[in-house]
């Protein structure tokens, strides 16, 4: 008997668990709303900065070649040096060629002979035509002599100008002022079209200098609606050893083609370049200012995300968090034009976790004015300027939005 009422309290026992195992399970705490800093969109008025590569190049630039044959006899410059214009470079053997003029001379000395004696002879046959001494037909012969003797002291001038011309030719010079490299030929060697080397050095002008782009071509409107009416400014960066350099310059060219492989076009923009740092060739970081873009919307730029696919930013709506698509534009000074978005829409600038981002998530937003998180913002990476260890750097985030994904060219950039 004891036994079955073990048996009994064991499962009495046994159905109350079981009953509370279907029963609700306690519910997980609802998660406190996300800590973010956020920052209305506004519209401002920013200057249209447009960022690309380009690479130095001369606006003057000639080869030196030795136009007629001959063995090279002097080399009268310093590779490396500034020549000035006209000034003798190379002397080519010239014996050869002051004997050619001497003999050219002398050819145009007999053809004006010729030519006298021929006119002498026919101004005193040409009365004794009129008398009948002499035929029609001789006056015609002593006529047609005078002519040929004039044609051949045409010749004879035409070849002592040519004489004289390679005789020129012997002295090599510098067709501009500029700055001469190394030498491709030494003294003593044959030179010219005959066997020879041609080519003996090359020239370039530094200053001023020149960089070349290629924007791309759905660009092309923007920089025809003000230029050439407008005087457009270039900024161009190059790097040195100690950092970089920046020079001012202005558009001189957006090329009338576009090229059909890479649909981009040629600009060009000149500089100064008075203390001749710049040669051609160099990669440079060129900054094409097209005036001002008014009433762009524009948020910090620390709030742009980046993934493989899109372009966007976290908005708040009705106190939750919503994946906003949107177009990167413009930078300038932490800022960025974005389209997407309306002004006045609150935009997430930071929070302590990145990671807890998404969307629907509630929040408790902290607003902030677009200037006073600008001005945080630039106290923050000075500090961080100065702390030990630390070196101010762009944030992924800037890296990865200073390029379109779509487009894989770079946007605009900072004004230096």
């Amino acid at each position: 008997m004891t036994g079955r009422i073990a048996v009994s309290a064991c499962a009495v026992a046994m159905a109350g668990m079981l009953g509370g195992c279907g029963g609700d399970a306690p519910k997980a705490p609802k998660p406190e709303p996300l800590p973010v800093t956020v920052i209305k969109a506004e519209k401002k008025d920013i200057p249209d900065l447009r960022r690309f590569p380009g690479s130095t190049q001369a606006i003057m630039e000639a080869t030196l070649i030795a136009r007629i044959t001959g063995f090279l006899e002097e080399r009268l410059f310093e590779e490396g040096m500034d020549v000035a214009a006209d000034e003798i470079c190379f002397v080519i053997e010239q014996p050869p060629y002051e004997a050619a003029v001497l003999s050219a001379e002398g050819a145009v000395e007999q053809a004006e002979a010729a030519v006298e004696l021929a006119r002498l002879d026919f101004e005193r046959n040409d009365p004794l035509a009129d008398s009948g001494a002499i035929s029609a037909q001789e006056l015609d012969q002593y006529a047609t002599d005078l002519q040929s003797a004039e044609g051949k002291l045409l010749a004879a001038r035409a070849d002592l100008l040519q004489a004289e011309i390679n005789l020129s030719y012997t002295e090599v010079r510098a067709p501009f002022a500029g700055r001469i490299g190394e030498r491709f030929v030494d003294v003593g060697n044959l030179v010219g079209a005959d066997g020879g080397t041609r080519d003996l050095a090359s020239i370039v002008q530094l200053d001023p200098m020149r960089v070349v782009f290629e924007p791309a071509g759905s660009q092309v409107a923007d920089f025809l609606a003000v230029w050439p009416k407008n005087e457009i400014s270039v900024s161009i960066t190059l790097p040195e050893s100690s950092g970089t350099r920046t020079y001012e310059g202005k558009l001189d060219l957006v090329n009338n083609v576009a090229g059909s492989s890479t649909s981009t076009f040629v600009a060009r923009a000149q500089f100064s370049n008075t203390d001749l740092r710049v040669v051609p060739g160099l990669a440079a970081d060129v900054v094409v200012d097209l005036g001002m873009q008014k009433d762009q919307i524009v948020v910090p730029e620390v709030a742009i995300q980046v993934d493989p696919q899109s372009v966007y930013v976290w908005t708040v709506s009705a106190g939750k968090l919503v994946r906003t698509p949107v177009k990167a534009g413009t930078q300038w000074k932490g800022l960025r034009v974005i389209t997407g978005i309306k002004a006045g829409t609150q935009v997430v600038g930071s929070t302590p976790i990145p990671l807890e981002l998404r969307t629907g998530r509630e929040v408790a937003p902290t607003t902030e004015t677009l200037d006073k998180f600008m001005k945080q913002t630039s106290a923050k990476v000075e500090a961080s300027k100065k702390g030990p260890g630390n070196h101010a750097g762009v944030s992924p985030t800037a890296k990865a939005t200073s390029h379109d994904p779509a487009a894989g060219r770079p946007h605009s950039g900072d004004r230096k």
